[in-house]
């Protein structure tokens, strides 16, 4: 894979979603479309196993430092590590099924973006539940976050349908390993 390529198309959805965040979300829910990982299900869908979670790694990381979590005093910290674990666990399923699907159509991207913001919303709030009782990160309501979270997921598959139509237009630039394995042509 050309990570220059994957580089550019990070920095490209996380501008989409800090930039129109606010314009897509629904109503004040705090529901809106995940764009990295519309990205990150696309490179899962095509590339080796390394490089796939190589790139679920720096998709997390993206996201932890983004995201702030409120700490008692009134303060706000980063925590690493949350959106990272869910992003690989996304990854992992993916490659788990890759096989049993059609990696090459639109619905595997949506369907598996949807599917992975799912889990990484899931593994995030459980991470972040267990270390409000340890830590001093405060507790979030974890039911008010988890169903932002699988909103957000929904959203995410219906912006997969446009983002992933993009990708797959484009899949030449980023320089995906041929497949193995026998192909079948009609």
């Amino acid at each position: 894979m050309n990570w220059l390529i994957f580089a550019i198309a990070c920095w490209v959805t996380f501008a989409l979603e800090w930039g129109f965040r606010q314009a897509l979300e629904l109503g004040a829910t705090g529901i809106a479309p995940t764009f990295p990982i519309v990205l990150l299900v696309f490179v899962a869908l095509r590339a080796p196993t390394m490089t796939t979670m190589s790139a679920a790694v720096a998709v997390g990381a993206l996201y932890d430092l983004a995201h702030v979590v409120p700490v008692q005093g009134g303060l706000e910290t980063v925590v690493l590590g949350p959106h990272v674990l869910g992003c690989m666990l996304g990854a992992h399923a993916i490659l788990l099924g890759r096989g049993l699907m059609y990696r090459r159509g639109l619905l595997a991207v949506v369907a598996t973006a949807a599917l992975t913001a799912a889990l990484m919303s899931i593994v995030v709030t459980v991470l972040h539940g267990v270390r409000s009782t340890y830590d001093v990160v405060e507790p979030v309501r974890a039911i008010v976050q988890l169903g932002r979270g699988l909103g957000s997921a929904l959203c995410t598959g219906v912006a997969a349908g446009v983002l992933g139509s993009i990708l797959l237009a484009i899949r030449g630039a980023f320089q995906f390993p041929a497949a193995s394995g026998p192909t079948y042509r009609s």
